[in-house]
């Protein structure tokens, strides 16, 4: 099987999720799929994992990530991948989770920092709507998480 890469701090996430063995848990961004294959792993083989994103390319490369570096039965029999708003997930779904990670979409503006040409097409709008994306997928997470469950908000 061959090896995923993921730096310390990607993976710092999932592991504060403390997945165990039997629990439903909803990846609610989960592309390009590294958080995902942790969270599988720490199930070992029972309960399920939903691993969603909105975004249709990104959500091919997650399915091939998750095929590529899953056992056949661990993707078969544990694993939903879906596409839907993350910020409306609760109007179809509530108290469902035992555990939530939501490593929601950044501004990415520490690259501009490295690549000021960049700063050109920065836009204050672009911002503010991220930050109201982030927090609608928050709220959206809150409500379909079971009472007791635990949810780590990360970006």
């Amino acid at each position: 099987m061959p090896f995923y890469f993921l730096d310390g701090a990607s993976a710092f996430a999932p592991h504060q999720l403390q997945v165990k063995p039997g629990e439903k848990v909803l990846d609610l961004c989960a592309a390009p799929g590294g958080k995902s294959l942790i969270l599988s792993y720490a199930l070992q083989g029972k309960g399920s994992l939903t691993a969603n994103d909105k975004s249709e390319n990104r959500r091919f490369r997650l399915q091939r990530v998750l095929r590529d570096y899953l056992p056949k039965d661990i993707y078969d029999d544990l694993i939903r991948v879906t596409g839907f708003d993350a910020g409306g997930w609760c109007l179809y779904e509530k108290n469902a989770y035992d555990k939530i990670l939501l490593d929601a979409p950044c501004s990415s503006e520490r690259h501009l920092l490295e690549s000021p040409h960049l700063l050109e097409d920065w836009r204050m709008g672009r911002t503010k709507r991220l930050a109201k994306n982030q927090w609608t997928m928050l709220a959206s997470a809150w409500l379909v998480l079971k009472d007791g469950g635990r949810l780590v908000y990360s970006t």
